[in-house]
């Protein structure tokens, strides 16, 4: 706004409708100067400034300003002959005393603080920007903002790594994120290998282990575990046995962990590869030791040992020659040993094998309370040893804890049922990753769940995070995906076609119909090559191509048509060359094949007397032409 001089006289009271500014009785002169956003009044023998800052909200007409009003006092022993605003920096004055003393006054303006959508931080005072913080900065490090991690998370495709699905927990970075992202891989793949085995399928798709055991309902209905007497795997001695639990119900739940079951042994083998793959030596030795394999633990301990990858080699070489002398005998003096050494080890894991090994009868406790074993492994050793009522007693507690925690984790345990999406509800609350959840509920439809008020709330607000960011793929790519997994839900309707200049109706809509009505009364389809120059609905002639000067007539977009031989429909893209291309300023176009090959030379409308720049207008055409020459 520029700046204006005013000198009004005042008779009476006189309100601004706006500012609702007084100016007071008896004072028949002011000065009136206006500025961006302020209003600076100068009444005759005055000494003060009075300064109305006027806050208008940005995109609203309706709501009245807020006003907030401001003494200036430049020279504080004289009064005020007039004053003018800086030409450039709205926060400077040049003011005048009765004296004839001349001042440059600065008036501290407000500091204000704004947030972008895409987490830039800025200071502004006035037009200046004093500090810009983004998420390059080092102090977005100290914040740990979960909008920055969604956003770089979705940039790199996250929650879309859909041929093996363990590999978004690589790009969530986070490890508290590894554990539902497995299970996702672990249920397909137990799925899949149940649909191979058997004709039909008996569980829910998207379980976990306590509906597994307890049942849906959280009441147990299904048959009781078989306690056996099992010896160990490389050891000669039959007095050496230990009792281990077994049922259908405890095999699938085994399965779940990620452990195999009894019946396929090369799958708990490549488990235990894949471990020492990844450097987890105790962790696999620890397993391995609780399925009763003694001798594939030691060799385990040994080939950690002597890799570079893992620390604390010292550890895996004093369980090594633990292990070799182990015993069942309660009064060795290797147990006596061994409980001695448990202590002083700092792995988790091997302090968890000396545990079992150690244990009193099936006192576990100790192994089952260790926070730092993964809570599968936890869960799956459970399933193992404990009897049935123990073991739903345990699973119970667990869940409580996962769920009161926010601990993505217990997903395995809850499976995709009403307390799983409590238990994704209290991590959303607590870390306010709605991305996470609204990428589970993808991954596992169609599904009942995502009916939920809970589930549509997480997709919707994760969608309107991907348009302010403006990810307009990545929203698109989670729309598709949803749709087509989604078989519970109608597909959105068609929201752009082409319509007649005339009657306002959809060409393209007119065409399928067609299309389907003469596959329904068995006719001969309609050819793809088959032009259409008028509107179907009234007749009257599509618009002419600029540089052909044809009209507009082949159909744009996905066609069906019924092969002879096969009788199937095959889905096909009409040629790009064929598709209608306009500019979306000047509103003249023609067939893609001829725009592209006129702008190649022109900038310009291809329309006589149109001087609309086309080509100038498109950024990325622009750059690609300037690259090209």
């Amino acid at each position: 706004m520029s700046s204006f001089e005013l000198i009004i006289n005042f008779s009476e009271q006189k309100i601004f409708q706006r500012g609702k500014i007084i100016p007071k009785q008896g004072e028949p002169k002011e000065i009136i100067k206006e500025t961006s956003g302020h209003l600076a009044v100068l009444c005759k023998d005055a000494s003060t400034i009075n300064l109305f800052d006027i806050q208008s909200p940005a995109g609203s007409d309706e709501v009245e300003p807020a006003v907030v009003e401001r003494n200036l006092q430049p020279f504080p022993s004289h009064s005020l002959m007039s004053f003018a605003w800086h030409p450039i920096y709205e926060n400077r004055m040049l003011t005048i005393s009765q004296n004839n003393q001349l001042l440059d006054y600065t008036i501290f303006d407000r500091i204000t603080l704004n947030w972008s959508p895409t987490s830039e931080i800025v200071w502004t005072f006035g037009r200046k920007i004093l500090q810009c913080v983004d998420s390059r900065d080092e102090f977005y490090v100290c914040l740990n903002d979960i909008s920055v991690k969604m956003r770089k998370r979705a940039c790199q495709g996250y929650g879309f790594k859909m041929p093996k699905i363990w590999m978004n927990a690589e790009l969530a970075d986070d490890s508290g994120l590894n554990g539902v992202w497995m299970w996702l891989d672990l249920v397909k793949a137990v799925e899949s290998d149940t649909k191979r085995r058997s004709h039909h399928r008996h569980h829910p798709k998207y379980e976990g282990v306590h509906s597994v055991i307890c049942g849906e309902n959280g009441t147990s209905t299904l048959s009781q575990s078989e306690p056996r007497r099992v010896t160990w795997v490389g050891i000669n001695s039959t007095e050496c046995k230990i009792i281990k639990y077994t049922s259908e119900e405890r095999e699938r739940a085994l399965q779940l962990c990620g452990w195999g079951a009894d019946f396929d042994s090369n799958s708990f083998s490549k488990f235990l590869e894949r471990l020492e793959i990844d450097g987890q030596y105790s962790r696999a030795a620890t397993i391995a030791v609780f399925n009763l394999e003694l001798r594939k633990a030691i060799k385990i301990l040994s080939k950690g040992a002597l890799s570079r990858s893992y620390r604390g080699l010292a550890d895996l070489n004093a369980v090594a020659m633990g292990l070799a002398g182990y015993t069942q005998e309660k009064t060795a003096l290797w147990r006596e040993v061994s409980s001695s050494l448990k202590s002083h080890l700092v792995d988790p894991y091997l302090r968890a094998m000396f545990a079992f090994l150690t244990a009193e009868e099936d006192n576990y406790e100790e192994i089952l309370s260790e926070p730092q074993i993964a809570v599968q492994d936890r869960m799956a050793f459970a399933c193992l040893y404990l009897n049935d009522r123990k073991l739903a007693d345990f699973l119970d507690g667990l869940k409580t804890q996962m769920t009161e925690t926010g601990n993505l984790d217990g997903i395995l345990l809850t499976g995709l049922t009403n307390d799983g999406l409590s238990l994704i509800q209290r991590y959303v609350d607590t870390t306010g990753d709605v991305q996470t959840a609204s990428l589970i509920i993808l991954h596992t439809l169609p599904n009942q769940m995502s009916k939920d008020h809970r589930a549509i709330a997480w997709v919707s607000s994760y969608r309107d995070l991907l348009d302010t960011w403006m990810l307009w793929k990545q929203r698109a790519m989670f729309d598709v995906n949803w749709f087509n997994k989604n078989t519970l839900t109608n597909k959105p309707t068609q929201q752009v076609f082409v319509s007649c200049n005339f009657c306002r109706k959809s060409v393209s809509n007119f065409i399928q119909n067609r299309q389907a009505e003469l596959a329904r009364s068995a006719q001969p389809p309609m050819s793809a090559n088959r032009k259409i120059t008028c509107c179907p609905g009234c007749r009257k002639p599509l618009p002419r191509c600029t540089l052909c000067l044809c009209h507009m007539g082949t159909p744009a977009g996905i066609h069906w048509q019924r092969p002879v031989e096969t009788g199937s429909e095959k889905k096909r893209l009409a040629n790009f060359s064929d598709w209608l291309t306009w500019c979306q300023t000047c509103r003249h176009g023609g067939h893609s094949v001829h725009l592209l090959e006129w702008f190649k030379h022109h900038n310009e409308c291809p329309v006589t007397g149109c001087m609309c720049k086309c080509m100038s207008l498109d950024a990325k055409a622009k750059l690609e032409s300037e690259m090209n020459s």
